[in-house]
Formats: C-alpha cells, structure tokens, sequence
C-alpha cells in the first residue's frame, strides 16, 4: 500500500470515529432536551437572577475570575460562571437554550480532542 493511500485510509478511519463519536454525543444529550433544570441550577439561577436584578452582572462574572461565591458549596469555575451568564442574557430561563450551549461546547471538546489525538 502507498503512503498516499494508507494516509487516505487512516483519515477515513479518523472521520468515521469522529462521526461516531458526535453521534453518540449528540443522543446522549437528547435524552435531556424535553427536561429542565435540575438541583443546583437553581442556586446558580439565583445568583445570576440577584446579580441582574442589581445591575452588576458584569461585575458579579468578572468577580468570579478572582473571588469565590460567598457559600462554600460552590467550585471556582469562573468560565462556567461566565458561559452561564451568556446563557442567562441569551435564553432566561427557558432550560432548551442552556442545554444547546452544553451540547456545542461538549462537541467544540470532542473537535479539540480530537485534534489533538490526531496530531
């Protein structure tokens, strides 16, 4: 076999896994879409919901980058925060939008991953 053709190959090999593994990606995270929120959503829901009411989301996301929430139960997550406040602005708190989001960024992982797999 030729090196072109074992590159070829070896690419079909890579595209094939890939779309196996979107696809298994994808049916996991429909199994979720008719739901809502779940458990501590709600605490963040409310955090981010007193934030706005006060006209400081801004400052509450910047803050998260070099502070902790004032309760203990919360990790430092500053991105998540920061991806949960886009949703927030985007999509309130129609559940369907958050759960888009959680599924590009689950798939902008797998295309990373991958990429770095291949390299």
């Amino acid at each position: 076999m030729q090196r072109t053709e074992r590159k070829a190959t070896a690419g079909l090999r890579w595209a094939v896994f890939a779309m196996v593994v979107v696809l298994v990606v994808v049916t996991l995270h429909a199994r979720g879409w008719p739901g809502g929120f779940l458990s501590d959503d709600f605490s963040h829901l409310d955090w981010i919901h007193r934030a706005d009411l006060e006209h400081g989301l801004g400052e509450w996301t910047l803050q998260r980058f070099w502070q902790p929430l004032a309760s203990g139960n919360f990790a430092w997550r500053p991105l998540a925060f920061a991806s949960y406040v886009l949703d927030w602005r985007l999509f309130g708190t129609t559940a369907a939008g958050w759960q888009a989001t959680n599924l590009a960024l689950h798939l902008a992982n797998v295309a990373l991953v991958g990429g770095a797999v291949e390299r």
